[in-house]
C-alpha cells in the first residue's frame, strides 16, 4: 500500500501534467485562431489588392502560417509558394549592417571610423567627418545615388563597385553629417565597399560565407537570374491595373543596398539566427536595434504596435516588394514578399503584426461607390491639422473630391454615403467629415489600420497659409502639340506626353497618366504630386528635351519620339 507521501507526489505530478496539457491545448487553440485570421486576411488581400507573392508568420521560430498567392510566372501559370525566391530590395540593408557589426566584433573596424580610413575619392570635409555609424543610420548627408541623374547610366553600363563609389564621391552633400535623417542608398553602397576592402572578397561572396551560410539561409543569395527558373519569381509592375514584366536591375548596381533574394521561410530563419545570437553578440544586437534619428537603427526601423516594440524594414526594387517585421517580446516574425513592385508587401506585413498581437487592423474589402453630391464637396474643402506641423488637404475639381497629405501624392476619394468617403486603392481606409450643430464641417475622422484619428479643420485664414497654391496660366492649348512625344530620362525610364482636347498629360514608365497644368507656355506642374516639368527648345526652335523637377532632383530627358 502506498503511503500518503507517495500518493501526494502522484497527485502533484498528475496536477502538473493536467495543467501542462491545458496550457498546450490553449496555445494550440491560439495558434489555430491566428492561423485562420492570417489566412483570411491574406486571401482578402489577394482578392482586393491582387496580392501576388508569399507570406509566413512564426512564433519562437515555429512556423504558424506559410502560403503562396498569385503566380510566380503569370505567363507560364506557375504559382507562388513559401519556397519561391523573390528579390527583397532594401531588406538587404540589415544583412549588410550585420556584416559590419560582425567585423567590429572581430576588431576589423569600428562603426565610429571615418570614410578617410577606407576611401580616397571623397573631399576632405566629407572623408574626415562622415562615419560608418552615419552610413548605417542614413544621417551621413551623402546624396542618394539612385536618385541622381548619373544613376540612369548604371542600369545600362553596370559599372564596377570602384566606379560606383567614385561617382558617389562627386555628389554634393545634402547636409552636414548627423544633422538629420535622410534615406540614402549611398550609405549602404559605401558599407558594401568597406566590407570588400577589409575582407578582400567580393561583397556577395563575403556575405554568403560569413552571414548566409552560418544562419542556414540556403535559399538566399545574390543573383536571382542564376536561380533555377522553377524556383524563382518573375518580377512585375502594374501601372493602370495592367500587369507587365519589369526590367530588372543588374545585381551589382543594388549591391549591399538591395541586391539579395530570399524566401519567406529563409527570412524566418534569419529572424531565428538573430534572436538566438547565432551571428552577433547581445551587445551588437543592442546596437543594431537602437533607434537613431527618425527611429532608424542599423538597417532596421524601430516603432511600436500597441504596447509592443516592433522592429521592421521594407524593400522595393524593379519587379518586387518585400517587408520583414519582428516583435521581439512575443518572438514573432512576419515575412511578406511580392513579385509586383506595386504590391502591398509593407502594408500587409504591418497589418499582420497588429493582428498577431491583438491590435486593431482592417481586413481588405471592396466597396462600390454610391452617387455623390458634388454640390456639397466645397463644404469639405480645406486643410485639416494632423499635428506636428502636418496637414491633409481636401480639394475638389470637376465634380470629384481629392485628399492629399502634405508632401504626398493626391488621391481621389469616393463617396460611401452621407459624409463618408473611401480610398479606391484601399477601401478599408475611410474619411468621415464631422459637422457641428450648425451643419458646418469642423473636422474629419480618418480610419486606417483599424485606428480612428480626428483632425480639426483649420479656419479659412489659417488654411490659406498652408494650402498648396495652384495658379494655372492661360495658354493656347494648340501649343501642347509641340510637346507631344516620348522623353527618355534613363534607359528604362521615360515620360510620354499626350494631348487630349484642351488637356495635356504626362505618363512615366510604370505609373498612371496624370494631367499637367501650365504655369507658363513652357512650364507645367502636377497636382497629384509635387513635381514640375519644363520643356526646352533647341537652336532650331523645336522641342528637344524636358526637365523633371521633383524631390530636389533635376532630371533631363531627351525627346526620342
Amino acid at each position: 500500500m502506498r503511503n500518503r507521501k507517495q500518493i501526494l507526489c502522484l497527485f502533484v505530478a498528475a496536477t502538473c501534467l493536467a495543467a501542462s496539457l491545458i496550457t498546450t491545448a490553449r496555445a494550440q487553440e491560439v495558434e489555430s485562431t491566428l492561423r485562420q485570421q492570417v489566412e483570411q486576411y491574406l486571401k482578402a488581400s489577394e482578392s482586393v489588392y491582387n496580392f501576388t507573392g508569399s507570406a509566413a508568420i512564426a512564433k519562437g521560430g515555429k512556423i504558424i502560417y506559410a502560403g503562396g498567392f498569385g503566380m510566380a510566372d503569370f505567363e507560364a501559370k506557375r504559382k507562388n509558394a513559401p519556397t519561391t525566391r523573390f528579390l527583397i530590395g532594401s531588406v538587404t540593408k540589415q544583412f549588410t549592417a550585420a556584416a559590419i557589426l560582425q567585423m567590429q566584433e572581430k576588431g576589423l573596424l569600428s562603426v565610429d571610423d571615418t570614410l578617410k580610413k577606407y576611401f580616397s575619392d571623397f573631399p576632405e570635409n566629407i572623408a574626415n567627418t562622415v562615419t560608418i555609424r552615419h552610413l548605417l543610420t542614413h544621417t551621413s548627408g551623402i546624396a542618394n545615388y539612385t536618385a541622381s541623374t548619373a544613376f540612369a547610366t548604371w542600369l545600362k553600363t553596370n559599372p564596377s563597385l570602384d566606379d560606383q563609389i567614385a561617382m558617389i564621391a562627386t555628389l554634393p552633400p545634402d547636409f552636414a553629417p548627423g544633422e538629420r535623417y535622410q534615406y540614402s542608398n549611398s550609405g549602404y553602397k559605401l558599407l558594401e565597399g568597406i566590407i570588400v576592402k577589409i575582407s578582400g572578397m567580393p561583397w556577395d561572396q563575403y556575405m554568403a560565407k560569413n552571414i548566409l551560410a552560418p544562419a542556414g539561409l540556403s535559399a538566399t543569395g545574390f543573383d536571382l537570374m542564376q536561380v533555377e527558373e522553377d524556383l524563382r519569381a518573375v518580377g512585375y509592375t502594374t501601372p493602370d491595373s495592367i500587369r507587365q514584366r519589369a526590367e530588372m536591375w543588374p545585381p551589382g548596381v543594388a549591391g549591399g543596398a538591395g541586391a539579395l533574394y530570399s524566401t519567406t521561410l529563409d527570412l524566418i530563419k534569419w529572424d531565428e539566427a538573430l534572436r538566438t545570437k547565432k551571428l552577433l553578440s547581445a551587445a551588437s544586437l543592442a546596437a543594431m536595434y537602437t533607434p537613431n534619428l527618425d527611429r532608424y537603427a542599423f538597417g532596421w526601423i524601430i516603432d511600436s504596435v500597441g504596447a509592443y516594440e516592433r522592429i521592421w524594414h521594407d524593400g522595393q526594387i524593379a519587379g518586387f516588394a518585400a517587408a520583414l517585421v519582428r516583435i521581439p517580446s512575443e518572438e514573432l516574425c512576419i515575412a511578406v514578399l511580392s513579385n509586383d513592385d506595386t504590391g502591398p508587401a509593407r502594408s500587409l506585413a504591418i497589418a499582420l503584426s497588429a493582428l498577431a498581437v491583438g491590435q486593431p487592423y482592417d481586413v481588405p474589402v471592396r466597396k462600390t461607390p454610391v452617387a455623390g453630391n458634388p454640390d456639397r464637396y466645397p463644404e469639405y474643402v480645406g486643410a485639416y491639422d494632423l499635428g506636428g506641423g502636418q496637414y491633409r488637404f481636401i480639394t475638389t475639381e470637376n465634380g470629384k473630391l481629392y485628399s492629399q497629405r502634405a508632401g504626398s501624392p493626391q488621391f481621389e476619394i469616393l463617396p460611401e454615403g452621407g459624409d463618408k468617403f473611401f480610398y479606391p486603392m484601399d477601401n478599408a481606409t475611410t474619411v468621415l467629415f464631422i459637422r457641428n450643430e450648425a451643419g458646418e464641417v469642423m473636422a474629419q475622422e480618418f480610419q486606417q489600420g483599424g485606428v480612428d484619428s480626428r483632425h480639426r479643420k483649420l479656419p479659412p485664414d489659417e488654411a490659406e497659409k498652408v494650402m498648396p497654391k495652384f495658379e494655372v496660366a492661360q495658354v493656347d492649348p494648340a501649343i501642347y502639340d509641340q510637346y507631344v512625344g516620348e522623353y527618355q530620362l534613363a534607359p528604362i525610364f521615360s515620360i510620354v506626353i499626350t494631348r487630349e482636347g484642351n488637356q495635356i498629360f504626362g505618363q512615366a514608365t510604370g505609373q498612371s497618366k496624370f494631367e499637367m497644368f501650365p504655369s507658363s507656355e513652357t512650364k507645367f506642374f502636377l497636382k497629384v504630386v509635387e513635381a514640375q516639368i519644363e520643356f526646352v527648345r533647341g537652336a532650331d526652335g523645336k522641342v528637344e528635351q524636358l526637365i523633371l523637377y521633383q524631390s530636389g532632383q533635376v532630371m533631363p530627358g531627351k525627346k526620342i519620339k
